[in-house]
């Protein structure tokens, strides 16, 4: 994990993170979220998963175009390049497991040391088929990757 009491030189630091590969992950906003089957708004929050490691954000009541600006650090990850993060939006008062307001995926193979990189209005694609929106449901976040990548 990092250590927000270690002090060392920069290039101390450096070998720190390179010792752990990490990810970064700050999820910005959503914008256009819509539950098909419910009548009303909806409370969504945002799961991120990285192989068996998992976040969430936290919820925002009665909102569709939710703004969360929250950073999660995903922690000595094996071989993060070959992954893909996984992000899915999901409603706090939905029952059903695997349904959600939306869903996205982003190849881990691309990002760049220590560089940070803006996705901004990712599209989020649903779990069922055939449903054709004018205005897809939308996600921004930022990647960093610490400690590997290109």
């Amino acid at each position: 994990g990092i250590n927000a009491e270690y002090m060392g030189t920069p290039s101390e630091c450096l070998f720190f993170f390179e010792m752990s590969k990490s990810l970064k992950v700050t999820v910005l906003s959503c914008k256009n979220l819509k539950d098909e089957d419910k009548i009303g708004k909806s409370d969504p929050y945002v799961t991120l998963e990285v192989g068996h490691h998992k976040h969430r954000t936290s919820t925002k009541s009665d909102n569709l175009n939710p703004v969360y600006n929250e950073t999660f650090i995903f922690d000595n990850l094996s071989n993060p390049e070959s992954h893909k993060l996984v992000i899915k939006v999901k409603d706090e008062d939905d029952l059903r497991i695997d349904e959600g307001l939306g869903k996205a995926e982003i190849d881990l193979q691309h990002l760049v040391n220590g560089h940070e990189t803006e996705y901004t209005d990712l599209k989020l694609g649903h779990w069922w088929e055939g449903s054709h929106h004018m205005h897809h449901p939308r996600i921004s976040l930022r990647l960093q990757a610490l400690g590997w990548g290109k």
